[in-house]
């Protein structure tokens, strides 16, 4: 079956989708690469949605931001009482040249936020969740920079301003996130994909038809092309939705469908 077969027969006309099981290895894989890429949108929107609001902060923090430079290595402003504290559903930044706060502070701003910043007299923090997705993407969520470092030569309140009162996003960003987004649809499709070819084998064997775990991995991928574009649509109205379940039980109805008139390997 050719790759326009394979989308073709996975839209009800499942007694089709059997000889899937004849086709190259090679190429069901590249259809299974190229669900993840549709599987990754819900998480590149959600993704971009979250950019697009913390690009949105930065401009309303330029407006607020003095000129403040940095002078033997610390934080200066040329206004008294400078300091103030910007709070969204996303980020919390902090603009302290008065030594009113500390990094402790800084650290319990984080709770219920996506990036905790401060730049205090001493240094710059960035904070990030400690979970499993930022630590796999970042490595560190926790950065602290004095600013003896030679990355604050030039840095100063015009530079930063300038910057973040930028009104788009650059284009390479948004072929980063769709990149990072596809890692982790590609290996929760994966794991869903292999759950349901082992029970799928299992139950094909008590139903005595002779699939052997390839031919019936291949017909699950497969089958899953309807499933996984119903996924898709609507994580992007709801993405706490539980595709995983949902990929599982209409996946193996529709491999069900596909063999359940083929002769058994008994007969």
């Amino acid at each position: 079956m050719s790759i326009y077969q394979m989308f073709l027969g996975s839209f009800f006309q499942f007694k089709n989708l059997i000889s899937v099981r004849k086709s190259p290895f090679g190429k069901v894989i590249f259809y299974l690469v190229l669900l993840s890429f549709v599987y990754a949108i819900p998480l590149t929107t959600q993704v971009m949605n979250i950019f697009g609001n913390l690009h949105a902060d930065g401009q309303k923090i330029a407006g607020k931001l003095p000129d403040f430079t940095i002078k033997d290595n610390q934080l200066s402003s040329p206004e008294e009482n400078s300091g103030f504290i910007y709070q969204s559903n996303y980020l919390i930044f902090t603009f302290d040249p008065d030594n009113k706060r500390n990094a402790t502070d800084i650290q319990s701003d984080l709770k219920g936020k996506l990036v905790s910043i401060g730049m205090l007299k001493n240094q710059l923090i960035i904070l990030f969740p400690s979970d499993e997705t930022t630590q796999s993407l970042l490595g560190d969520t926790s950065f602290h920079l004095t600013y003896d470092q030679s990355i604050f030569s030039s840095f100063n309140g015009k530079t930063i301003k300038s910057v973040l009162a930028e009104k788009r996003l650059p284009w390479f960003l948004y072929v980063i996130i769709f990149l990072v987004a596809i890692y982790p649809s590609f290996i929760n499709l994966v794991f869903t994909i292999l759950f349901t070819a082992l029970f799928s084998s299992i139950w094909l064997k008590r139903m005595d038809r002779s699939l052997t775990f390839l031919e019936t991995l291949k017909l699950v991928i497969v089958s899953a092309t309807v499933p996984t574009l119903l996924s898709t649509l609507i994580m992007l109205f709801h993405y706490s939705f539980n595709s995983g379940t949902f990929l599982f039980l209409a996946t193996s109805f529709i491999v069900y469908q596909a063999v359940r008139k083929t002769k058994s390997s008994s007969k």
